[in-house]
């Protein structure tokens, strides 16, 4: 791969962690963050066009998430709460549409 590639990832990497989306260890590696998370419910189902061949909406996949909630072991130091009361926000926005 190019410098210029490993280059490019190094900003994003740095804009990632100044925007919160990922926060650094004391032991250097980087974790995602409740910000993070909330940013991806903000824009998940919104990549492709709804006839996007998953054949999903954005609906679908928001209560596929919420359903998949009680799965999830480890939140790693995520606000399960905050992200839990944006999704409900995010899905009575879908079905109000």
């Amino acid at each position: 791969m190019s410098d210029d590639f490993y280059t490019k990832l190094q900003k994003d990497l740095e804009a990632a962690q100044n925007s919160g989306m990922v926060t650094k260890h004391r032991t250097e590696f980087y974790k995602w963050g409740t910000s993070g998370e909330i940013t991806y419910l903000k824009r998940l189902g919104t990549w492709c066009e709804p006839d996007h061949h998953s054949g999903f909406t954005r609906l679908d996949l928001l209560l596929k998430y919420k359903a998949s909630m009680t799965a999830r072991v480890n939140w790693d130091g995520i606000d399960a709460k905050k992200v839990s009361k944006y999704l409900e926000k995010c899905i009575r926005e879908e079905m109000n549409k």
